[in-house]
């Protein structure tokens, strides 16, 4: 009889026991529901096959692989619900992002991360609890900077603030946050752009103006430069002039002129016309 007892009671445990398994890239940890050790234990479950009693223990699995979302406004990327993210400049205008994300989680924090969210599924941790942090700290941010910044320059230096942030709201209790960042870029107000469009375009008119004047001045100053040099030649070919050279000149003239001249002198001399060179009748 007691024999029979005692393979009762072992059939009973044998058929009230269940199992699980961990395929790889996941953990699954143990969380007890009843007695003294109620609640999780200290060590994760690692892969392979779990047994375990589902009247008094409950087997939470999550995935150790990288996670990614995408909170955008198109209903064709990630969910199809609107879930971009807005946060306010500095000086008071609505930017509206899509963001991306990704992170793992430690294997080793995964009790941690079950006490600490009480998850019962990655999916709903990430587009839950994670994107409310990450919306919180865009939000936090962006106080510090103004639309022109966020617009510009300092874009990436504020995604990457808003990573650490979410990193370090995380970090302890095994959430490691790999990227974070705008898929495309911030809009702003419509107002802020054709603001901004205003000013390049003035910006555009004004170097065009410069490059203009730049331009003008420098023919200017070649036609300054062309007058100096032909002044400078004509002031060199004056002061060569010196009564020796003109005495020269004329010399060579009238030689020129007895080359061409056939003897005869002008019977007719009047006032216009030219004396012979020497007188010949004395020769």
């Amino acid at each position: 009889m007691k024999f029979k007892a005692l393979f009762a009671a072992i059939a009973v445990m044998a058929f009230g026991m269940n199992c699980t398994r961990i395929a790889p890239g996941h953990v699954g940890i143990e969380v007890s529901m009843a007695g003294s050790n109620r609640g999780v234990q200290d060590i994760p479950v690692c892969t392979g096959w779990v047994f375990y009693n589902p009247m008094g223990t409950n087997v939470i699995e999550y995935p150790t692989f990288v996670q990614t979302a995408v909170w955008t406004k198109n209903p064709g990327e990630g969910h199809p619900a609107n879930e971009e993210i807005s946060f306010n400049s500095k000086d008071g205008l609505t930017f509206f992002a899509d963001v991306n994300l990704s992170y793992h989680l430690d294997a080793s924090k995964a009790p941690s991360f079950y006490l600490k969210y009480m998850a019962k599924d990655i999916d709903t941790f990430t587009h839950g609890l994670m994107r409310q942090v990450a919306r919180d700290e865009f939000n936090n941010l962006a106080t510090n900077y103004t639309a022109e910044e966020l617009y510009g320059v300092k874009k990436e230096e504020f995604v990457k603030t808003v990573l650490v942030r979410v990193n370090n709201h995380f970090k302890d209790n095994g959430v490691v946050v790999e990227t974070l960042g705008f898929v495309g870029a911030p809009r702003p107000p419509a107002s802020f752009t054709d603001a901004i469009n205003g000013k390049l375009n003035a910006i555009q008119r004004s170097q065009q103006a410069v490059n203009e004047l730049q331009e003008t001045e420098a023919q200017a100053k070649k036609q300054i430069a062309k007058a100096e040099g032909e002044a400078k030649s004509n002031m060199i070919k004056a002061a060569s002039l010196t009564p020796a050279v003109i005495k020269w000149r004329e010399l060579e003239i009238q030689q020129a002129a007895l080359v061409k001249w056939n003897g005869n002198v002008p019977q007719f001399i009047g006032a216009n016309t030219p004396t012979p060179f020497f007188d010949v009748t004395k020769h």
